[in-house]
């Protein structure tokens, strides 16, 4: 990707509005096809997204800038229109516990994409927090939708590819 193009991607306007569309775009996707339910209400699509765009970042401040701007806007668009559909139509509501889950990951996403940038480094933080970044998303999905489905599993293929294989723009 260029760097021109990554200039205007990675800023704090960008971030909001991709966020706030893909947010609603996976709500939508949602309701309309229980299939994509698997995919896009879940954590683990959404912290590949993020990781990758952590290690596109050319700086910690920048991966921590564009994911926080990314996530919380993110969650707001979906949790919105999800109570939208919930009092409009037959939708179901989202549970306290799928809500706290994703309020802690919009607020905790700054503080992670700190760490997956710390990972680009070759130190003994890196090798301890690689499993973790693995782990974590996988429980917290486990504990919120009480099931790990199959596009979890292909998500989490791809986060270890991206941390342990690519290590895009490592330095």
């Amino acid at each position: 990707m260029s760097d021109r193009i990554k200039q205007i991607l990675l800023t704090p306007p960008a971030a909001v509005l991709m966020g706030a569309l893909c947010g609603l775009l996976a709500r939508f996707a949602e309701y309309r096809d229980s299939f994509l339910e698997d995919v896009t209400s879940r954590v683990m699509l959404w912290v590949v997204v993020c990781v990758l765009v952590t290690l596109l970042s050319s700086s910690k401040r920048q991966a921590e800038t564009f994911v926080a701007f990314f996530a919380v806007p993110m969650i707001a668009a979906n949790l919105g229109l999800w109570y939208y559909l919930a009092h409009t139509t037959d939708y179901a509501p989202p549970t306290v516990v799928r809500l706290v889950c994703w309020i802690v990951f919009g607020l905790l996403s700054p503080l992670f994409a700190s760490g997956v940038y710390m990972c680009r480094h070759h130190s003994l933080f890196s090798i301890l927090m690689q499993p973790a970044i693995l782990i974590l998303p996988l429980l917290v999905t486990l504990i919120a939708f009480r099931s790990i489905c199959i596009a979890d599993i292909l998500f989490a293929a791809v986060l270890a590819y991206l941390i342990y294989f690519k290590k895009l723009g490592q330095e």
